[in-house]
């Protein structure tokens, strides 16, 4: 087999860490207190993936360039969306609108943002891997793109069937929007936990790919 060059090895290197960044990212992200640090984890896997793809072959690197722009478009998707949608709470509120109604439109909204945020993401977490991936690897990251989905309309349901109880309660016991936000939110963040299973099926997946970085590079490089 051809040896890699120095600078095939920086970038087999860039693609396993990133790997790894995403996959810590993909999993931390599912604990509350942790993660805006989960999502720069994610950040920076996608960055290093990206930068690192040119040793994996052209077809590898387009995949990296449309995943890490829909990691891109996902995360100002949500920040833009977030801050919008933040805005016209207080604006409700400050205009007399009812707290009750109004704090439940808006956790309706912002869950439903980061469903459309999953979906935009999800899309990246497949492709970032897709060429790395035989027709089993494949299989498991449209499995767990699904489950992804599958689990977060779940949440949306529990949450719309729910909400209106949920939001007198905290409501009741919070003393600022923010806290009440806050309490509602982990009120639902049970449900979060189910998305555990799709974050295993990534692991499966990238964990395929990860072994199978520096194989592939060595062929690129007899090619």
């Amino acid at each position: 087999m051809a040896r890699l060059d120095a600078e095939k090895r920086k970038s087999v290197s860039k693609t396993k860490t990133g790997l790894f960044l995403i996959f810590v990212g993909i999993l931390f992200g599912l604990i509350p207190a942790v993660a805006v640090y989960a999502g720069l984890s994610e950040l920076a896997g996608a960055v290093l993936l990206f930068l690192g793809g040119s040793a994996l072959g052209a077809r590898h690197k387009r995949y990296t360039t449309w995943s890490f722009g829909a990691i891109i478009s996902g995360l100002v998707t949500e920040i833009v969306g977030s801050f919008v949608i933040g805005v016209l709470f207080v604006q409700a509120l400050n205009n007399g609108g009812d707290p009750a109604r109004e704090l439940s439109f808006f956790f309706l909204t912002l869950n439903l943002l980061l469903v459309v945020v999953g979906t935009i993401v999800g899309l990246g977490l497949v492709f970032f891997t897709y060429e790395l991936q035989s027709a089993v690897g494949r299989t498991i990251l449209w499995a767990a793109y699904w489950l992804g989905i599958l689990v977060n309309v779940i949440v949306i349901l529990v949450i719309v069937s729910q909400l209106q109880t949920a939001t007198l309660e905290v409501l009741s016991q919070a003393l600022t929007p923010a806290e009440a936000l806050i309490a509602l939110g982990n009120v639902f963040a049970p449900w979060r936990l189910l998305q555990f299973i799709p974050a295993i099926a990534y692991a499966i997946a990238y964990y395929r790919a990860w072994s199978q970085i520096e194989k592939r590079a060595t062929q690129e490089t007899s090619l």
